[in-house]
């Protein structure tokens, strides 16, 4: 494994913090009863995404999924804004013309005539890295049927560097990923990809890649990312830090909800006041 060398002292001067972010969701079709791949629904590639705006909207197809990017935001309102907008173009123009809903589920197990491309069976690209360990996380080939989407969280900030990025991953535990075993119904993604610290360099800051796609169908849980991950950077820049590193690795890596309860009140982590029970956000069959 390559290893990374820590090198931190003290608080944090982050300035000029932006959110993105590159969902990606599945597809249902009710007709058929079954997951459908995105194969040749789309088009476009993760080097080649195609354009829908020109204001930094993008769509491609990642493996089975459909995989979206947004601009950077600097407001939870523009976030929110631009998630949903994504959304409904994909409803407008991909499911609705061919039958097929857009899944809140976070895996899925597919049917071999759905996994028959090359494409469905490819799994990631660059391999991310596990901010505790620094150790680069090495995906392992489709074993079953099972595939999953992530939605992974962008971060943008200043003088970016590998040290305060991985930071910033670590934090983001703290305030996304803990509270996501609480929110997030999914306990089979992580059998694939985005245990605790998933996280990769970008030019621009950060991606931190443990969360699902629970988040993206619900306008309190897109605000509730949005608005926490300027937590974790403002935890950060006052020179906080995660103090149970174990504890919030196992939480997240184990789902274990009684942990994560703890934390979250020790820290007094902020969770979303939904309006609609958890249950009730997820579609697509069990």
């Amino acid at each position: 494994m390559n290893k990374l060398q820590k090198n931190l002292t003290g608080a944090f001067n982050m300035e000029k913090i932006s959110i993105g972010s590159d969902p990606e969701i599945l597809l249902y079709s009710e007709l058929e009863n079954k997951f459908k791949s995105v194969a040749g629904l789309i088009g476009g590639t993760k080097d080649a995404p195609t354009p829908i705006t020109d204001k930094g909207h993008f769509i491609q197809e990642d493996g089975v999924a459909a995989e979206f990017n947004i601009p950077p935001c600097v407001t939870p309102g523009d976030f929110s804004y631009h998630i949903n907008f994504v959304l409904n173009y994909l409803r407008d123009t991909i499911t609705g013309p061919n039958n097929l809903i857009l899944s809140t589920k976070a895996s899925a197990m597919f049917t071999h005539e759905e996994l028959k491309s090359k494409q469905a069976n490819e799994i990631g690209c660059t391999p991310d890295l596990n901010a505790w360990k620094l150790e680069y996380n090495n995906p392992q080939g489709y074993t079953s049927n099972l595939r999953a989407v992530g939605g992974h969280v962008h971060v943008g900030y200043n003088s970016p560097s590998e040290s305060t990025s991985i930071e910033i991953a670590k934090t983001l535990d703290l305030f996304l990923g803990v509270p996501s075993v609480l929110l997030d119904d999914d306990t089979d993604r992580r059998s694939l990809y985005g245990k605790a610290g998933a996280m990769r360099f970008k030019p621009f800051g950060m991606e931190y890649r443990t969360l699902s796609n629970f988040w993206i169908h619900d306008e309190v849980l897109i605000k509730w990312v949005f608005t926490n991950t300027i937590k974790a950077i403002e935890y950060l820049n006052i020179g906080g830090e995660v103090t149970n590193p174990d504890e919030v690795q196992k939480a997240i890596n184990t789902c274990d909800k009684s942990l994560a309860q703890e934390i979250i009140s020790d820290y007094n982590i902020e969770m979303p006041v939904l309006t609609k029970k958890i249950d009730d956000l997820y579609v697509g069959i069990d």
